[in-house]
């Protein structure tokens, strides 16, 4: 995406123009997409500053998030989601970049529970998982009958 489609999008989402959050959050996103998929942070890491305050810094969060879930990019908290307490801009989240089947274009889902190879429900296919990309196709990658996959 370059850069001037992002800080549009970031416009629409914030839905308005102001520069003290279209800056932070743009700073962000662009730092989310230059990560590899699979990558921990947060978004006090990735801001690299302290001068927000803790309602400023859940606005950039819930904006950062917004944007994200726009270009197909999923802050996944599951390894915090036990975590009762703590404030969502300092917990740590996965990036997980959407892929899509290269065949009908339907959104992949990793296969569990290593998420080594992605499937597409739609067209019935399996994938190498390629390093945040989509790899070759395969056969489905397990042959137990008994389990649910």
């Amino acid at each position: 995406m370059k850069d001037e489609e992002l800080k549009k999008l970031i416009e629409e989402v914030i839905g308005n123009n102001d520069p003290f959050w279209n800056i932070p959050v743009y700073e962000i996103v662009k730092k989310i997409i230059d990560l590899p998929d699979g990558t921990e942070t947060s978004i006090t890491k990735l801001l690299n500053s302290s001068q927000f305050t803790s309602k400023q810094l859940f606005d950039i969060y819930t904006c950062v998030n917004r944007v994200c879930k726009r270009i197909d990019i999923v802050l996944d908290f599951s390894k915090e989601n036990a975590k009762v307490d703590g404030l969502l801009y300092n917990l740590p989240f996965v990036i997980r970049k959407i892929l899509y089947c290269p065949n009908c274009g339907e959104r992949l889902m990793r296969l569990m529970p290593d998420g080594l190879y992605l499937s597409c429900n739609k067209c019935n296919k399996c994938y190498n998982y390629d390093n945040g990309n989509v790899g070759t196709e395969i056969e489905s990658p397990y042959n137990n009958e008994d389990a649910i996959y």
